[in-house]
């Protein structure tokens, strides 16, 4: 009784050392894939594309970390970089490794942030303040204090 696999002597068999493993890529699903492509060799291949300060800031992962701890940084960096530019970036790790001893990527975060909150308009932040027909602003009358207004 086959249960529709083919018979034994028809299975392409493995040939190499006990224990080796095959993976057939096409049987696994999307992100197993990229799980799986992601090397070293791979990061820095995408770090050239972003820039050359990137690039360094990833051969600096790779060298202070072991492989599997580097990795798992690297994975946070791409995730932090698939939400800004690459010039954004760029210039951000530029920043990060000219002034940082030790470079993380929570300072490149913060980094990040700081630059992101800095390259918003001043008169769209002095917008955003309540006037005073919102919420609970009282004023000085309601308190008994003098007003500002003449």
């Amino acid at each position: 009784m086959s249960r529709g696999f083919p018979p034994c002597d028809q299975v392409p068999r493995l040939k190499g050392e006990m224990g080796q493993r095959l993976i057939n890529e096409d049987h696994m699903p999307e992100h197993h894939r990229r799980y799986l492509n992601h090397t070293p060799k791979q990061v820095l291949a995408w770090a050239k594309t972003v820039g050359p300060h990137t690039y360094s800031y990833v051969e600096h992962i790779l060298a202070k970390h072991v492989e599997k701890k580097a990795l798992k940084l690297l994975a946070t960096l791409k995730n932090m970089a698939s939400k800004e530019t690459d010039e954004h970036l760029e210039m951000a790790c530029y920043t990060l490794m000219s002034v940082a001893k030790e470079p993380s990527n929570t300072l490149l975060k913060s980094l990040l942030a700081r630059d992101r909150r800095q390259s918003t308009p001043l008169n769209d932040r002095t917008n955003s303040r309540t006037d005073q027909s919102f919420g609970f602003a009282r004023g000085a009358s309601y308190f008994g204090g003098k007003t500002n207004e003449k």
